[in-house]
């Protein structure tokens, strides 16, 4: 008669001998480990992202209250679009800005994470758009560059180059694509009045 003894490992895998099981086993506790520490690292990295988002923000915009924060999974988003309004408004800060993030524990990984080239493209897009827009073929190309996304000072340049019928149809083609469906329609119907004011304002 011959005994063969099967082992299992904490994940039901077979084993015939122990010694290879509590190898695996240890194995399996290992990546656990890793796996923790590395969800652990991510959050601290994070909530440093939420805090240089506020302290660089509120840098350019002392009026800031802090009242608005993103949730940690939106923070590199919120950090990325904030830099880029900053950058817009403030032609001369993204030196500044990266010496503020640099200085952080986390600098240099926060700084691969938010992908700089992509923020300058960005605010290029943004600074000048009739030089965008007449560097495409249509004006959705520019749509995931700027992240599907207009502030309302982006529609109040985008008003006036269509008031002054220039890239009329790239403008609604770009509107349209990052659904901004009424302001599209607006601008067909050449009422532009509520938008160039707000350049006027700002």
């Amino acid at each position: 008669m011959k005994i063969v003894k099967t082992f299992y490992a904490n994940d039901g895998k077979k084993f015939d001998d122990e010694f290879e099981c509590r190898k695996y086993e240890q194995m399996l506790m290992e990546k656990v480990k890793k796996r923790k520490e590395k969800e652990q690292h991510e959050v601290i990295v994070l909530q440093n992202v939420k805090d240089l988002d506020y302290n660089i923000w509120k840098k350019y915009h002392p009026e800031y209250d802090g009242k608005n924060e993103p949730d940690l999974n939106q923070a590199i988003i919120w950090l990325k679009n904030d830099i880029s309004s900053i950058m817009v408004d403030f032609p001369n800060s993204e030196n500044d800005i990266l010496n503020l993030i640099k200085n952080n524990e986390f600098g240099n990984e926060i700084i691969t994470m938010i992908e700089m080239n992509e923020i300058r493209d960005d605010v290029n897009i943004r600074t000048d758009f009739f030089t965008a827009l007449n560097s495409v073929k249509r004006g959705s190309d520019l749509s995931h560059r700027i992240g599907y996304a207009l502030t309302p000072k982006d529609l109040s340049k985008l008003a006036l180059l269509h008031k002054q019928n220039k890239c009329r149809n790239k403008i609604e083609e770009l509107l349209t694509d990052c659904n901004f469906h009424y302001e599209c329609c607006q601008f067909e119907n050449q009422n532009y009045e509520e938008f160039l004011n707000i350049e006027k304002t700002a």
